[in-house]
């Protein structure tokens, strides 16, 4: 997704969906690990895919 890797997980059976990615700073000085997490029954697979890009703006 826009030139990241994502790692996607499913848990059951507690239904919970999780991406994961890394973000290297321009310098390469900085990682920043992301993690974001939600339930399957409430937030769907494309609507966390979402969220993960507006955190690549």
């Amino acid at each position: 997704m826009k030139g990241v890797e994502m790692l996607q997980t499913e848990f059951t059976p507690s239904r919970a969906i999780e991406l994961q990615w890394i973000y290297e700073s321009p310098d390469k000085k900085q990682r920043y690990s992301y993690t974001v997490r939600a339930n399957s029954d409430q937030v769907s697979k494309e609507t966390l895919t979402k969220i993960a890009e507006n955190y690549l703006e």
